[in-house]
């Protein structure tokens, strides 16, 4: 345990609280609900639920910023991205370049560039299980995303995986297809609300929250 950001109690302000490193991922701060982080190099990156703002922690000496997100609920893309508005940011993960986040609330995964906060909307509009094959591509609040630099992996809440090439935005589901448990290829495989989802670079690991599972996806 060490003193880092955050004294525990909901609010957008930050102040000393403790942060546990395991696998180079953090949970910190002062929050309204959980946050879900990622790390690039010397920073953090917090997506914090409840106060819809994306935040930069430098790990050194603890600096905390607002790079996306005004705190007022909402669905807005824009630069910069502290004039973006979100709705309740679920997960992120990062490609080094670029952040990416789960929006629980709006049923979205969202863009935001590192280096200036600029704020897209990558994949997903209303909720839905559609992919882009079929036509706007939609999801059911996702919540989990994670990348091995080229596709996002996202579990959602429609008890499916969903893959984005993130240089398209193409969408396609490669498992899963209603709630069930059932261990088999594809889309004959069944989960029961897939939340956290992470990769080894060559499988990926899905915490299958009402089935009490680890499931791996080769």
């Amino acid at each position: 345990m060490v003193a880092l950001a955050g004294i525990g109690n909901p609010g957008a302000d930050f102040m000393p609280f403790f942060v546990m490193l395991l696998f180079a991922v953090a949970g910190i701060l002062t929050i309204t609900l959980i946050p879900y982080l990622t790390i690039k190099k010397s920073n953090l990156y917090v997506a914090e639920s409840g106060e819809h703002k994306i935040r930069k922690i430098v790990i050194d000496n603890g600096t905390v910023t607002t790079l996306a997100g005004t705190g007022s609920q909402g669905n807005e893309d824009t630069a910069p991205g502290t004039s973006a508005r979100f709705y309740r940011l679920q997960a992120i993960t990062t490609d080094g370049t670029n952040l990416y986040v789960a929006e629980f609330g709006n049923h979205r995964i969202r863009k935001i560039v590192i280096d200036n906060g600029t704020v897209t909307t990558l994949a997903g509009s209303s909720s839905g299980s559609t992919d882009t094959a079929d036509g706007t591509p939609s999801f059911k609040k996702p919540r989990g995303i994670t990348t091995d630099g080229t596709n996002l992996y996202v579990a959602d809440d429609n008890h499916r995986i969903r893959k984005i090439v993130i240089s398209t935005g193409v969408v396609t589901t490669i498992a899963g297809n209603s709630s069930g448990l059932n261990d088999a290829t594809g889309t004959a495989a069944l989960f029961d609300k897939p939340f956290g989802i992470t990769t080894d670079g060559t499988n990926l690991y899905v915490a299958d929250w009402d089935n009490h599972r680890i499931r791996k996806i080769e």
